[in-house]
């Protein structure tokens, strides 16, 4: 889908704990009257390496209801070939189609807990998101 971006919008989760139990959610304001598409998200900074046997957690972008609403992506090739500190992990998302983000719309970041086994993994998370 072709648009033209008005504005881009990057949003910092630091030292998140993945290993620490239970997700994290975040919430975040989109540009008032835009409509918006998550254009990245990364890892970054990982300063504990992720181990989870059932699953090495996860990065989702959306609803209240609907936490993988516009982007969902998981995090187990971090359990086997963590970044280096300051090498970001561009994450892939696992949603088919286009998934637009409705203007004036509240959006949450949510961080999925690894879990199964002795989980561990720390690392930062930033979400990019066009508005047009």
């Amino acid at each position: 889908m072709s648009y033209d971006i008005k504005q881009r919008t990057v949003h910092k989760v630091v030292e998140n704990d993945f290993g620490g139990g239970a997700d994290t959610t975040t919430k975040i304001l989109g540009a008032t009257g835009l409509r918006g598409h998550v254009a990245l998200v990364q890892i970054d900074k990982v300063t504990e390496t992720f181990v989870g046997t059932t699953t090495g957690g996860g990065v989702y972008v959306g609803l209240t209801g609907n936490t993988d609403a516009y982007f969902a992506s998981n995090l187990t090739q971090l359990k086997t070939s963590a970044p280096a500190v300051g090498v970001p992990v561009n994450l892939v998302d696992t949603l088919t189609g286009y998934n637009e983000i409705p203007a004036d719309t509240e959006v949450y970041i949510t961080c999925i807990a690894t879990v199964g086994g002795t989980v561990t993994g720390i690392a930062d998370v930033t979400v990019y998101i066009d508005w047009y």
